[in-house]
C-alpha cells in the first residue's frame, strides 16, 4: 500500500459536516492524513463570541481499526496566517483509543490533527474523531 509522492483530497462527512482532508505520502513508505485548521467550537447564545476565544484540548477519542503504530500530532496556531506549531506524536493504543493530552499543551484558537502511519502498509480505517476540552468556562 505504500505510495510515495501522491497527494489526494477527500471529503469526510461527520455529523453533517464536510471536511476536506489531504492524504499525502510521507517520507519513504509512511503516509499521513492532516486536517485543515479547525475551530472546534459550537457557537451558541450563551457564548456568542466563542469562535474568537482560545480553547484547550484535553482528550481525543478515535474510532479506528488496527491502530498499531498509528500516531497523532496536534498543530496549534492563533491566526490562520501563523505558522503551525506541532506537538506530539501521541500513540493511539489498541486497548484504549483515547489520547489524554498533557496539561502543558498550550491554549489555541485553531487546531490541526495529523494522523500518521510510519509504515504505510498497515490496513486501518478511521471513522470518527471526538475532541474534548474547555473554552472560557464551557465545553467544546
Amino acid at each position: 500500500m505504500a505510495v510515495n509522492g501522491v497527494v489526494a483530497i477527500t471529503k469526510v462527512n461527520a455529523d453533517g459536516n464536510v471536511f476536506n482532508l489531504s492524504i499525502i505520502s510521507g517520507i519513504d513508505a509512511g503516509v499521513y492524513v492532516e486536517t485543515r485548521d479547525l475551530l472546534l467550537v459550537e457557537v451558541s447564545e450563551k457564548i456568542p463570541n466563542a469562535r474568537d476565544l482560545d480553547k484547550v484540548l484535553e482528550a481525543l477519542v478515535f474510532d479506528i481499526t488496527s491502530p498499531a503504530g498509528i500516531t497523532v500530532s496536534i498543530g496549534l496556531k492563533q491566526n490562520l496566517k501563523d505558522t503551525t506549531v506541532w506537538y506530539g506524536p501521541y500513540f493511539i493504543e489498541e486497548s484504549d483509543k483515547t489520547i489524554w493530552l498533557p496539561s502543558t499543551l498550550p491554549e489555541s484558537r485553531f487546531f490541526r490533527l495529523r494522523i500518521e502511519d510510519p509504515v504505510g502498509s498497515n490496513d486501518w480505517k478511521l471513522t470518527r474523531i471526538e475532541a474534548y476540552g474547555h473554552l472560557a468556562g464551557g465545553e467544546i
